[in-house]
Parts: structure tokens; C-alpha cells; sequence
């Protein structure tokens, strides 16, 4: 974000440009603070997929949050279904990883 937070050479609105925006802000904590600093600095996100993100308004940045909060529920719930089958595996002494011998050990790890 340093480089955003510079001067822009050529005037202007400043733009950053990404691929997808759950790419931009790994958690709640960094999203809420970058939208707040990209907002100050009146910046536009611009997803190759998706709308555009006008941070500069109140609107701008509810969506973001909004979005965000998706992006964030969806790799949530993907964890917990990741872990879930992890946690049935081991309860039938299946491999996490098929072909790979595991030895069952308890452990804090392993409790549902």
C-alpha cells in the first residue's frame, strides 16, 4: 500500500487493478483497514471480473465490504468442509492422502 499512498506522478484518479478482489485482502481485519485507507486516498479497485470499486464513496466501499464478506464466507465454509472430511477419513483410518501411510496418533489436532 506504501506505493499507492505516494504522490501519483501523473495526477489523476489512482487505479488498482486485480484479477479478483478476494486476492486483494486476505482477511476482515486487512480488509476493513485497506478499504479505509483506499478510501481516504480516493482510489478505484478495478477487478478484471466484477464492478468497479469507487472507494471514495459511501457506496463504493459498502459494496466492497459487502463482496469481501462473500468472498470470506465462501473460503470459510470451504475449510469447514475440507476439515470435516479430514476429520471422517481419520475416523475410518483412511489416508488424507491416498497412496501415503499415516499412523493415527491422538492429539488435539483430531478432536471433533
Amino acid at each position: 500500500m506504501a506505493a499507492v499512498a505516494a504522490p501519483n506522478p501523473m495526477g489523476g484518479q489512482r487505479r488498482i487493478v486485480v484479477v479478483h478482489t478476494f486476492r486483494l485482502w486476505r482477511n476482515r481485519s486487512e480488509r476493513a483497514s485497506g478499504i479505509d485507507l483506499l478510501g481516504r486516498l480516493k482510489v478505484i479497485v478495478l477487478p478484471v471480473n466484477g464492478p468497479e470499486l469507487h472507494l471514495v464513496s459511501a457506496a463504493g466501499r459498502m459494496v466492497a465490504g459487502m463482496l469481501g464478506e462473500v468472498d470470506t464466507g465462501e473460503s470459510e465454509t470451504k475449510a469447514e468442509r475440507i476439515a470435516s472430511a479430514a476429520r471422517e477419513r481419520f475416523a475410518r483410518y483412511r489416508p488424507t492422502c491416498p497412496g501415503r501411510s499415516v499412523k493415527r496418533r491422538p492429539g488435539p489436532l483430531w478432536r471433533g
